[in-house]
């Protein structure tokens, strides 16, 4: 019997993604789910350790103990775990056609310039998504390259493996925010500015068509304005000063005083006094973001931005679209939740969703990630992610033969209890014939038919028994760096040397039949000692007590594809 190829689809969507933001001492999460073209926000939420507290591998690994004690009917979803920061570096690259491995060899020299020249030395990881034909030079490709030293990624993972939860992809948020560029309608062929107001720092970046093509970090974020309220304000002959809660509470409720406030206070303190404590900051914030628009025209001369579109914590805060809107002179707002993202729970859950949006749109962008393109989760948690797959295909697998031999069962009883009923049919209608000789002939005829057909029953049973067995075998001893993409196994005829020997077997025996294997694999992104793992394979194969011989009957290697491929034949012993 011949069994059907074994094919990883890796390019396939991920029907449930979890997006994990990790702000300062808070964890921010959004659970997708896909189904169809539909898109469903199952869950979604915010676990804080508190403003006051440092934010250290204890305290991550501490947030999600508690994420898990909350959700625990999250099932297995797939998840993906943004990082950014200085270290984190990100370009938009041109290049002509490469092949797989010239376009790894070429990013990878680039990135480790770019990488290793701020921090000195050590290993680096890297990655790249194919983003398009470059509209500005005639055959080439763009691609948006990542890196960070492996010291920074190993860093975010600590607290994760320590609970036993590994991502299967790292992403840079600058990257992944760009799919709420390309959800937010009117915005084809316009350049979009964004700003991420975090607590300690916010970020600048610039997207064309949801693609980033500039990003700068600026060192003002939602705690500054914070801190400068919490400053002494004397009125009236007595000292103010407000508490962190109360400017916090300020923030919500006034946010960056403008317009008609002539005599509003707040607390006893005037906000024409408090907005002049304010004034320095939002001065601050405004320069950098001029700085970071004219870095961004000096680098590609572009003119203008069409919009800039505000988002984080601290973008929350009251009048702040309005305020930059004046002072940088270009239309500015909070980036709103998509309207075409479905929210379960109801009515009440799509508002609080709404109105927490600013906070969750990072983790939004995460969760929208849904295949393993541009990823820095170092190889040896991504060998753990495969071989889970590997696990959970090979189980799909066992079940599915289990299912098969069940019903070929079923089928043989009842092809049996048929036979059964057809013999003693025969043996009646003998019984009555007045010759016994023809009796006898004819009984013996059906029984042959029928011994026949019992055979070759017996013969199927016998080919799925071996297919289950090779299953078995090839999921123990499939090699690092080794794919199995086919398995079969087919009859075949033992062949007869000359006429004289062809005669013999015609007149005096039947020809001999034996089952020989076929393998097939490929080995994505070889190593140069691939076949060192081939050969282990091989040798494993001849040491299993299955095969009389293993022998190698093609293999080549696609430059192209930068893939090793491979076929085996190897005869079954006891099989004739």
């Amino acid at each position: 019997m011949e069994t059907k190829s074994l094919k990883l689809q890796m390019k396939q969507p991920w029907s449930y993604t979890l997006g994990l933001d990790f702000g300062h001492a808070n964890l921010k999460y959004v659970l997708l789910k896909r189904k169809g073209n539909k898109v469903v926000i199952v869950k979604f939420g915010k676990i804080s350790a508190g403003r006051l507290v440092e934010d250290t591998a204890e305290v991550r690994a501490s947030l999600l103990r508690r994420f898990s004690n909350r959700n625990k009917k999250f099932g297995n979803p797939k998840i993906v775990l943004g990082i950014d920061g200085p270290d984190i570096h990100v370009k938009k690259e041109s290049f002509p056609p490469l092949s797989k491995k010239d376009l790894f060899q070429t990013i990878k020299f680039d990135m480790e310039r770019e990488v290793l020249k701020e921090i000195g030395g050590g290993e680096i990881l890297f990655d790249f998504i194919y983003v398009g034909l470059d509209e500005v030079t005639a055959g080439n490709r763009e691609y948006l390259t990542l890196g960070a030293p492996r010291l920074t990624v190993d860093e975010v993972m600590e607290p994760m493996v320590a609970e036993n939860v590994i991502p299967a992809k790292i992403s840079s948020q600058l990257i992944t925010l760009g799919s709420l560029m390309k959800l937010k309608t009117g915005t084809e062929g316009q350049t979009i500015g964004l700003l991420d107001v975090g607590t300690n720092r916010s970020m600048f970046a610039i997207y064309k068509n949801g693609i980033l093509d500039f990003y700068r970090e600026i060192p003002v974020g939602g705690d500054d304005f914070t801190n400068t309220i919490t400053g002494t304000i004397f009125h009236e002959g007595r000292a103010i000063q407000f508490t962190t809660e109360e400017a916090l509470q300020f923030k919500m409720e006034y946010g960056y005083p403008i317009g008609f406030t002539e005599g509003m206070t707040f607390r006893g303190a005037p906000l024409s006094e408090i907005g002049a404590m304010m004034r320095p900051m939002v001065e601050r914030l405004t320069s950098e973001i001029h700085r970071s628009i004219d870095f961004y025209r000096e680098k590609t001369s572009d003119s203008s931005l069409d919009e800039l579109l505000l988002i984080g914590g601290g973008a929350r805060l009251k009048h702040l679209p309005d305020m930059l809107s004046e002072k940088i002179d270009m239309p500015v707002h909070a980036l709103a939740a998509p309207k075409n993202i479905h929210v379960m729970g109801g009515k009440r859950m799509k508002d609080s969703f709404s109105q927490h949006f600013l906070e969750h749109a990072v983790s939004l962008s995460l969760a929208f990630e849904d295949s393993s393109d541009g990823s820095l989760l170092p190889p040896s948690y991504r060998k753990i992610n495969r071989i889970g797959l590997i696990q959970q295909i090979t189980r799909y697998a066992a079940l599915f033969m289990f299912s098969v031999i069940i019903f070929m069962s079923m089928y043989i009883q009842g092809r049996v209890k048929s036979l059964n009923y057809q013999l003693n049919s025969l043996r009646v209608q003998t019984s009555t014939a007045g010759d016994r000789a023809q009796q006898f002939k004819l009984l013996e005829t059906k029984k042959d038919v029928i011994k026949n057909k019992i055979s070759l029953i017996d013969q199927k049973l016998q080919c799925d028994d071996t297919s289950i067995q090779l299953l078995k075998l090839f999921s123990h001893i499939i090699p690092d760096h080794i794919t199995i993409v086919n398995l079969s196994y087919e009859q075949q005829k033992a062949p007869v040397q000359n006429s004289r020997d062809r005669r013999k077997v015609k007149e005096e025996e039947p020809i001999q039949v034996s089952y020989v294997v076929q393998v097939e694999g490929e080995s994505q992104k070889p190593p140069v000692d691939v076949r060192v793992f081939l050969g282990q394979l091989m040798v494993d194969m001849k040491r299993s007590g299955y095969f009389k011989d293993v022998s190698l009957v093609r293999e080549a290697y696609n430059s192209e594809e930068n893939k090793y491929e491979f076929s085996l034949v190897a005869p079954l012993i006891g099989n004739e």
